[in-house]
């Protein structure tokens, strides 16, 4: 008898000799379980100055933009729910910003839906770099804000969808102002309370003194980039500029975790979106994620599929959202099918001009969809 996912272990198998990753994890999931899940390859590349041990469950990836719809969507779709905040608030008047600033005709469903006008990305973090040297002079969360409060739109509002960072920072900000707390405390006390953990957070290895903390004793890192910047092989500390140099806390960017632990935060929302005991209710989720109520390829906080060239491949139906992780992360669920696929790669280690993953991950989703059929 065939054993279950056979085909796709091997081609898990074999992007790991190919050297598309050092190592991942991958959990598929369907009606709010886990249906099968796997760990290959290593957390490095034997390389100098980093820890290169076997990919376990216990494996901590940086989820990178993950961190979008995780945290910052979930945490405004709950503020939503409340009535603290509304689709259509002007974000300059939350941010304390004039009237008159670029900001002023920007909504918070403009920022959620990427629809903004704002660019993809600006390197805030070379600001605050001393002079001559290659090192943040200081974590300067304020001042990263500040900076994007001053960007002019590249299109107008609604115009089109570009996908930004500098609109989920601003989010990040929004929800500080709104709660009165800092965006990972905010995490702590309305989702991971509430839910009773998960196994994903900020900070795992404290910018400040060096020490892995708030994750337990003995976990491993899967390694990232090679940074001329900070002149290491980055290892559990977020891999974005913009965000290390917040701290390692952003709306954009930062959250650290394992496959479970992605699981566990976006049960809310695949049990919400089927009203489900959830922290999100089904029109929460509906509002967020369902296709028809937007024109193009993105919801709030979540993208849906774009045709052939889809990252979740040609199986999953139009009414799949998901996310991507720059590091090699992703999430994709399909609610007709009820079958989610979580896959957590490093395919930034050690250089991010690795594009692999633009043809691995499409395969790999149509063959799990398949396997999962059979299973």
């Amino acid at each position: 008898m065939k054993a279950r996912f056979s085909e796709t272990q091997s081609l898990l198998e074999q992007a790991v000799a190919d050297r598309f990753f050092s190592g991942a994890s991958l959990l598929v999931f369907r009606s709010g379980l886990p249906l099968w899940g796997t760990e290959k390859g290593m957390t490095a590349y034997p390389l100098e100055g980093v820890s290169s041990m076997p990919v376990s469950p216990e494996t901590l990836f940086d989820l990178a933009s993950l961190t979008k719809p995780l945290v910052t969507a979930f945490l405004t779709a709950l503020l939503i729910q409340e009535r603290k905040l509304f689709p259509e608030e002007k974000i300059a008047a939350i941010i304390g910003e004039g009237a008159s600033t670029p900001l002023s005709h920007i909504t918070l469903f403009d920022l959620l839906n990427h629809a903004s006008g704002l660019p993809d990305w600006k390197p805030y973090y070379l600001s605050l770099l001393s002079d001559g040297e290659k090192k943040i002079c200081s974590f300067d969360k304020q001042a990263v804000y500040r900076s994007v409060h001053q960007e002019r739109p590249v299109y107008g509002a609604r115009d089109r969808n570009l996908y930004s960072d500098p609109g989920f920072i601003l989010l990040g900000e929004i929800l500080e102002k709104k709660s009165g707390l800092s965006l990972d405390r905010l995490y702590e006390e309305k989702i991971l309370k509430p839910i009773g953990g998960a196994d994903a957070g900020f900070r795992p290895v404290d910018p400040d003194t060096g020490r892995a903390e708030g994750f337990g004793e003995g976990r491993t890192f899967a390694a990232t980039e090679k940074s001329d910047l900070r002149g290491k092989i980055i290892q559990g500390e977020v891999d974005d500029d913009n965000a290390w140099a917040m701290g390692g806390v952003a709306g954009h960017a930062g959250l650290f975790g394992t496959a479970k632990g992605v699981f566990t935060l976006f049960k809310e929302w695949s049990e919400g979106f089927f009203g489900r005991k959830s922290l999100l209710a089904g029109e929460t989720v509906r509002t967020f994620v369902e296709r028809g109520r937007f024109q193009r390829d993105w919801g709030l906080g979540w993208m849906f599929p774009s045709g052939p060239a889809s990252t979740a491949g040609n199986l999953f139906s139009r009414r799949a959202f998901g996310h991507l992780g720059f590091t090699g992360t992703s999430l994709w669920y399909d609610p007709e099918a009820d079958l989610g696929v979580i896959l957590l790669t490093n395919r930034v280690h050690p250089t991010k001009e690795n594009q692999v993953m633009k043809t691995f991950r499409p395969e790999i989703h149509d063959l799990i969809y398949r396997e999962a059929s059979d299973a």
